[in-house]
């Protein structure tokens, strides 16, 4: 029978087609409920993976979803029956710890997706703890056969390896992964691979499971041009093939919790090659430790200008993860600053967060191959103070008297120098075993302190839960619990970080606190509780601590803000010393450093002068305790512009000047100016007058021009804004009154009133009615009178006057006519009327034009005589009086 196969929802069902019917449907169903199980148990273990980290500790791992996802969330629940509360929690990354599991018990674990308020399944798998812990006894033991079946199964050349299962009917081969091998390559005979290739190194790497996770072909990871070094470039040592770990099968066989940092130079004079040999001493000071969470646990960071944490220490859980990852280390570059990974050590890698455990024995191995370019000496010294036990190893060109400031005592233990990095392979085994016995000693010590070995009782128990509250600028509270025995006494020790001389305050062993005072502001702390028993003193309690900062100021506020100075207060500030202003103006060259002011603490109100008018100031109050300062407040301000004249107008505005006028603003006026400019831009003037002058005349303009007149007020620190007005000249004045005097033969003598005092010409014309040619006369401005020569009898004339001025402009002529006819005298003159004091008198008019009358009058007796002229043409009448 064939059987035709479908796949259903990814679960593989088997379906029969032609089935014999005579075979129970119930068998059938039970077929395709084992497959079904049976392919879901595979796809689900799969996915998870599932180590036993303790008694009751359970670590799991997935693979990581791509997608849309907000995390995941862990369900572990004991089996159907069994009251016992199940265990929720949530996480960002495939990876979660599940503690406080029975050992005995069964439980489900469920992987569920979150995406918004929906939940996706993903996983779901049911495990005991112990059977699990069988589980992979058997697989070390199978590794350990497997190592052993590789070992004798390579080629002559190494290129040729059997990795299948000797239990399995296949005859194919594993798959094998390899760097820079395609897919479609690997599957190809070895027979095939060892034709087209060249001999190659291979190392290997084997995981929990006995199968083999990485194959890394080493000479060709190399680039060509480095597997060979020319004699002219043989600085860099010669790198062997990275072999898992060589030398000794020495093992550190410890259960006791220990931490171990590993700081590595990475800056630029270590070389990439020599980076190489780095790592495989890393891998063969690595080996020989048993690495778990509850034991030893292994952290690195490479530095170089600015250190990075490459791992922390609870972030693998076995040996060969923390192997794996110091494959995968990538070589920094950079300068060589040792301190400053010292303190990001001190800061970020002995934290609580990056796994480092308070009842654990602290470790530091630095490798490093120069001298520092800061001074080690404040970092390692606060290191050692927190407790680490610190190794230097230095390698080449490292400064010997900087590793003996790092190290620890006794420097035959903890200081390493070796001339090449291809002596660290011989060191590595030397350090390992080191470093095992000081684990080992220290865990000795402690035990025989603390234990009594007939009952198992710890005899100086040392207090637990530090925390630290109320935390101030001065001040912490620092509080614990007291430890299953009571002590006597407690010594709390603490210092800041960057290094001082330590304090210490010792309370009586019933109290469970302590306020730290008289600390500085924003400083991080070391402190360690010790308990004090009858003869003995107990491990610390350690822990870290930061003081916060001094408030800042309240209420800060700015007021009476003036052209040149504001007023400045705030609230006082109980145990300030002083207070410090600072205030500088926003520029956009930034060239203003700012002034400071100090004052003393009975003083919260100041006023700051001598500013720049129309100018924004930034202000930044503190308030000053010792040395040290509070958080600074700041606000920001602009001064008020200088005032400028006021009622500015125009006055007597004529055709070459303005009368400007206008109101002081202030008595700290020293001085007006006036700029004046035509409107187009041409021949700007300037005029300075002094501060108490209200008013000025701005004379020498053109005629018919309109002008722009700024005015502005000129002060001790400044000048203020302008004010404007707009003023137009108007058109030159003519001269007026023309008129005859007298004509006597063929002159004509005439006069007229000046037109103005800027005239510098008078222009003349005269002319026959009748025609005849016209005649010019030019006089200067300061004339008022001429005489026309060389008039025709019995001819009338017209006489035209215009004025020239400064400005080229011309004005309006004035016209009048006269006839120079025979002159026939007035006729029948009569008195008409008389008074005491008047006499009316009449005339004919003669025959020719007449412009005036002149009468002249005597008394008889010669007494009294007078005279008038009549302008009235057509009179013929007047009187005299």
């Amino acid at each position: 029978m064939s059987p035709n196969r479908r796949s259903v929802e990814g679960d593989m069902i088997w379906l029969f087609a032609d089935f014999d019917m005579t075979v129970q449907k119930s068998c059938v169903l039970a077929f395709i409920i084992i497959v079904h199980h049976l392919i879901s148990q595979a796809e689900t273990q799969g996915r998870l993976k599932l180590t036993v980290l303790s008694e009751d500790r359970l670590q799991m791992k997935w693979k990581e979803v791509d997608g849309n996802k907000q995390g995941y969330k862990v369900r572990v629940k004991p089996s159907a029956g069994i009251a016992e509360q199940e265990i929720i929690l949530k996480t960002n990354i495939a990876k979660a710890t599940v503690v406080g599991l029975s050992p005995t018990q069964e439980y489900i674990l469920q992987i569920l997706l979150l995406n918004g308020t929906r939940e996706h399944h993903y996983a779901k798998r049911k495990f005991i703890l112990n059977v699990l812990k069988e589980q992979h006894l058997k697989k070390v033991s199978k590794r350990k056969q497997d190592k052993q079946r590789i070992a004798g199964t390579g080629g002559e050349n190494g290129t040729r390896l059997d990795f299948s299962d000797p239990t399995s009917n296949s005859t194919e081969p594993q798959q094998i992964e390899t760097k820079r091998v395609k897919g479609s390559e690997r599957r190809k005979s070895a027979d095939k691979m060892s034709a087209n290739k060249k001999k190659q190194k291979l190392s290997i790497t084997v995981n929990e499971s006995g199968r083999t996770s990485q194959l890394i072909n080493t000479t060709q990871a190399l680039p060509k041009k480095k597997r060979k070094m020319g004699p002219e470039k043989g600085k860099e040592e010669r790198v062997p093939e990275e072999f898992p770990a060589t030398g000794s099968r020495f093992k550190c066989q410890l259960s006791t919790a220990a931490d171990i940092i590993i700081l590595i130079d990475g800056s630029w004079s270590i070389g990439r090659l020599n980076f190489r040999l780095v790592r495989q001493f890393l891998i063969n000071l690595i080996t020989p430790f048993h690495v778990a969470m509850n034991g030893i646990r292994i952290g690195l960071t490479q530095y170089s200008g600015e250190p990075r944490t490459e791992w922390d220490l609870n972030t693998y859980s076995t040996t060969n993860e923390v192997l794996e990852a110091v494959q995968k280390i990538r070589y920094k570059g950079g300068n060589t600053y040792t301190a400053l990974a010292l303190n990001h050590i001190f800061k970020h890698n002995l934290k609580p967060s990056a796994g480092a455990r308070p009842d654990a024995a602290k470790y530091l191995i630095l490798l490093t191959d120069g001298k520092s370019q800061d001074d080690v000496n404040s970092s390692a010294h606060s290191l050692k103070n927190a407790g680490v036990e610190i190794f230097a190893v230095g390698v080449k060109n490292a400064d010997e008297a900087e590793l003996k400031q790092i190290a620890s005592d006794p420097l035959e233990l903890h200081l390493h120098n070796v001339q090449e990095f291809s002596l660290l392979d011989s060191l590595s085994g030397r350090l390992t075993k080191i470093l095992c016995g000081q684990i080992k000693t220290k865990a000795t010590k402690a035990r025989s302190e603390h234990d009594r070995p007939s009952s198992g009782i710890v005899l100086y128990p040392t207090p637990t839960n530090l925390v630290i509250s109320d935390i101030r600028a001065r001040s912490f509270n620092v509080s614990w619990n007291h430890g299953p025995k009571k002590a006597k006494k407690y010594r709390v020790v603490y210092y800041p970080t960057k290094g001082e001389k330590p304090e210490e305050v010792i309370v009586d062993g019933t109290v469970s606190s302590v306020v730290l005072q008289n600390l500085h502001s924003l400083t991080e702390y070391q402190m360690a509780v010790f308990p004090i028993y009858e003869g003995f003193a107990g491990e610390g309690l350690r822990g870290i601590g930061i003081t916060s900062s001094f408030p800042s100021l309240n209420n800060l506020t700015i007021y009476d803000v003036t052209h040149n100075s504001m007023r400045i207060k705030w609230q006082p500030q109980d145990g300030a010393t002083q207070y410090m202003v600072l205030y500088e103006q926003v520029s956009s060259d930034g060239t203003d450093e700012g002034k400071e002011v100090r004052v003393d603490a009975q003083y919260a109100d100041i006023e700051i002068e001598g500013l720049s008018a129309n100018a924004e100031y930034v202000i930044t109050a503190y308030a000053l305790y010792g040395e040290e300062t509070s958080e600074p407040v700041t606000a920001q301000q602009a001064t008020l512009s200088l005032k400028p004249p006021e009622n500015l107008h125009l006055t007597d505005v004529h055709h070459s000047s303005v009368k400007v006028n206008w109101e002081t603003a202030s008595k700290k006026v020293r001085s007006h100016r006036i700029i004046y400019v035509t409107a187009n831009g041409n021949d700007p003037k300037q005029v300075e007058v002094a501060g108490h002058i209200t008013n000025i005349l701005l004379t020498n303009l053109t005629s018919l021009t309109k002008y722009v007149i700024a005015l502005l007020s000129v002060y001790d620190t400044g000048i203020s804004v302008p004010v404007t007005i707009t003023a137009e000249t108007s058109k030159v004045p003519p001269p007026s009154d023309l008129k005859v005097t007298e004509f006597s033969g063929t002159n004509l003598t005439i006069t007229w009133k000046h037109a103005a005092s800027d005239v510098i010409l008078y222009k003349i014309k005269w002319i026959p009615l009748s025609g005849g040619k016209l005649k010019e006369l030019d006089i200067k401005g300061n004339m008022d009178t001429a005489m026309l020569q060389g008039l025709d009898k019995n001819m009338e004339y017209q006489v035209s006057l215009s004025a020239l001025y400064n400005d080229t402009a011309k004005s309006n002529a004035i016209v009048l006519r006269y006839n120079t006819f025979s002159r026939d005298p007035p006729s029948n003159l009569l008195m008409e009327a008389k008074t005491p004091t008047s006499l009316q008198i009449s005339w004919d008019h003669p025959s020719a034009n007449v412009q005036h009358y002149k009468i002249s009058y005597v008394t008889i007796k010669g007494g009294h005589a007078g005279e008038t002229v009549s302008d009235i043409y057509s009179k013929h009448r007047d009187t005299i009086s």
